[in-house]
């Protein structure tokens, strides 16, 4: 698949910037001047996103399916959702996700389209000596319709995100391939899907677009929200034959290698009425992934902590909790919104409140630096406060 010549360059070049190896690469057909710059795009985007494909010097696919496939820690943080031992990824796209549930002991069936992009996949597997590893260069909708009889313990589908004019699609009957269209088929093929969505979809439009489609057939199981380092990622979704008593709402942030932030509760979530509060003496700033399912109530209530304002989602308690599933910040003052803080470096981190962070410098005169961070924030009498905390997580 790479001739020795390439990978000598590739090699020699991967850390130069595009502009000076499209020079270099200028006199060669146009087919493999890509296929070099992919390679070497690849491993410099891979070195965080991907690091086995760049350890083990894999092939990397064109720049669109790099920005579009599975990141390795995501991919990480969904094997378990996975049952039994074989997985059909019926959009298997550049393979990240079955690649890793085959290293895993899973038997996998990657299905793609697109036979340039699977040739990578597959010559990948090799790479990795992934024998249980099959391919069908086939549509989902056209594997399922021609492989009646076949059963797997799970499915994986990961629609497309956006339209042929690139336009981000907020429903998931917009998506292709249509995962509404296909639970009814699904019901014979297996008893548990997973479905990675955009993290842009909206958890309550989501879920219920899927239980109109999947009644009676599929329940909704677990709904996982993931992000890494507090940017959120992927909205993950699990459906089952079986319906159980409750969903699984489950908040995860990879914020370190090492480290994973979780945090669970029930879906739909409950509303409990909240205490406010002044800043107390310590302040805490939730995950991207509680964030983006809006669970601030069940956190209020497993933490004990007190609002700052209805609108404020931010949060404080006289108690240091070490395990708290986002940020935590000791409380060193709080101001007025006004000017007289030009001796204080800091990062500025808006919530609720109606000026930037450069109208917030200009007008306070706060410089920027890493000593203290200064949260500018309405309080509970909708006035405009900053507090300046020092991290302690």
């Amino acid at each position: 698949m790479i001739s020795a010549e390439q990978k000598l360059f590739i090699d020699t070049h991967k850390n130069q910037p595009k502009a000076k190896l499209a020079l270099l690469l200028s006199k060669l057909p146009i087919q493999e001047r890509s296929f070099i710059l992919d390679q070497i795009n690849g491993y410099q985007k891979g070195k965080e996103k991907l690091p086995l494909w760049v350890d083990r010097e894999l092939l990397f696919p064109p720049s669109i399916n790099l920005e579009q496939c599975s990141s390795e820690k995501t991919a990480h943080l969904k094997l378990d959702l996975f049952d039994g031992k074989t997985l059909l990824d019926l959009t298997g796209g550049f393979g990240v996700d079955s690649t890793l549930a085959a290293k895993n002991g899973f038997t996998v069936t990657h299905v793609e389209p697109n036979l340039e992009l699977q040739h990578l996949v597959q010559e990948n597997a090799k790479k990795l000596e992934l024998t249980e590893f099959y391919f069908e260069n086939s549509t989902a909708e056209h594997f399922l319709h021609t492989h009646k009889t076949r059963v797997f313990d799970s499915v994986l589908i990961d629609p497309s995100r956006r339209d042929e004019h690139n336009r981000k699609l907020v429903s998931l009957h917009d998506c292709v391939p249509n995962v509404l269209k296909l639970l009814p088929v699904l019901k014979n093929t297996t008893s548990s899907i997973v479905l990675k969505l955009s993290p842009m979809l909206d958890i309550h439009k989501a879920v219920s677009e899927l239980e109109e489609a999947g009644n009676p057939d599929w329940f909704i199981h677990t709904i996982r929200v993931v992000s890494v380092k507090n940017e959120c990622k992927e909205l993950v979704i699990k459906l089952k034959k079986k319906s159980g008593s409750n969903i699984s709402l489950q908040l995860w942030n990879s914020s370190s290698e090492h480290e994973n932030q979780t945090f669970e509760t029930k879906w739909p979530l409950h509303s409990t009425e909240f205490r406010y509060s002044a800043p107390l003496s310590f302040l805490y700033d939730v995950h991207a992934s509680i964030h983006k399912a809006q669970a601030y109530s069940p956190v209020c209530e497993a933490f004990e902590l007190h609002k700052l304002a209805p609108q404020t989602h931010v949060f404080t308690s006289e108690k240091h909790l070490s395990h708290f599933p986002g940020r935590v910040f000791r409380v060193i003052e709080t101001h007025p919104y006004k000017k007289g803080l030009s001796a204080l470096k800091a990062n500025i981190v808006p919530r609720n409140f109606p000026d930037s962070e450069s109208e917030i410098r200009k007008k306070t005169g706060l410089q920027t630096g890493d000593d203290y961070f200064v949260f500018a924030v309405k309080d509970n009498q909708n006035k405009p406060i900053l507090i300046v905390c020092q991290s302690i997580s």
